[in-house]
């Protein structure tokens, strides 16, 4: 076999687990998988930088998950409890199957600011 078979492929990247896009009246964070320690860190950031934008609404939109652990589930709660001290801007979409679930059985579906 030649050399060249075997060369070095460059990584692919795969797509960020974490999306963020503002428009005039909205600041959307979209989550998809995996939301991993990386993801839930990137998470913070990009909420921090929606509340110090100028939006009037913040849009963490969770339908793209399948799973949703402890960890995202603090950074979530504390980004509402955050919100609901300030302007309120937070919205979160409620998720679909298992983390429609997991707020359900935490209780989360009746405190955390849902966009319906």
């Amino acid at each position: 076999m030649s050399r060249a078979a075997f060369s070095r492929r460059e990584p692919v990247e795969s797509p960020a687990p974490v999306v963020a896009t503002q428009t005039d009246d909205s600041y959307v964070i979209r989550l998809e998988e995996p939301l991993d320690t990386a993801a839930c860190r990137e998470l913070e950031l990009r909420l921090a930088e929606a509340e110090a934008s100028g939006a009037p609404r913040i849009l963490l939109d969770v339908d793209d998950l399948e799973s949703l652990d402890a960890s995202a589930l603090h950074v979530i709660l504390r980004a509402s409890r955050r919100s609901a001290g300030g302007r309120g801007r937070l919205r979160i979409t409620r998720g679909n199957g298992y983390v429609a679930e997991i707020f359900r059985l935490t209780a989360l579906d009746r405190t955390l600011p849902f966009d319906d």
